[in-house]
């Protein structure tokens, strides 16, 4: 997969311009693609100097890939050329990182695992008990009890894959 990100919105925008003058169906078809394209997880991309923060951030590679598949005959070629252009002068986003919380702030409303910062400044992921608001966290010796978490935020969603994975899952 391209590290190359955009934003989904953009992507379907430029589609919906370029529908709304032709009318193709192949058009359609494509920002039909491009809503169901999988969003980059915020744990895949690192933030750069040449990038803004989005919260929906797609594959460049991918988008043009589908409007590329897309053609039947000149007309969609034509059509396809101008949305491929206009996708490649998009500016580059990186996915938007998960926000830490102070636990002065607000503690988590749910049981559940987050990624948490303690006092010794160590990152680790801890089991939220909002009904004895408490923390553990296993280690080596088992599940253990925490006073010492200073921030946490939400997990990232799991990875999901994609057609253009390399991992190759255990059966």
């Amino acid at each position: 997969m391209s590290s190359d990100l955009i934003s989904r919105q953009a992507a379907i925008d430029v589609a919906d311009a370029v529908w709304s003058v032709t009318g193709d169906k192949n058009v359609a078809k494509v920002w039909d693609q491009i809503k169901d394209l999988p969003s980059v997880q915020p744990v895949v991309i690192s933030k750069s100097e040449n990038t803004t923060e989005c919260e929906d951030a797609v594959s460049r590679f991918e988008v043009l890939r589908l409007i590329d598949y897309s053609s039947n005959d000149l007309n969609d070629a034509v059509d396809n050329r101008y949305m491929q252009n206009e996708i490649k002068q998009l500016p580059s986003v990186t996915p938007k990182q998960p926000g830490w919380i102070p636990v002065t702030e607000r503690l988590p409303e749910r049981y559940d695992n987050y990624l948490i910062t303690t006092e010794d400044e160590d990152t680790d992921i801890g089991t939220f008990h909002p009904g004895f608001k408490q923390w553990s966290i296993c280690d080596a010796d088992g599940f253990r009890l925490t006073d010492g978490v200073l921030a946490w935020c939400e997990l990232p969603k799991p990875w999901e894959g994609g057609q253009d994975s390399d991992v190759q899952r255990d059966t």
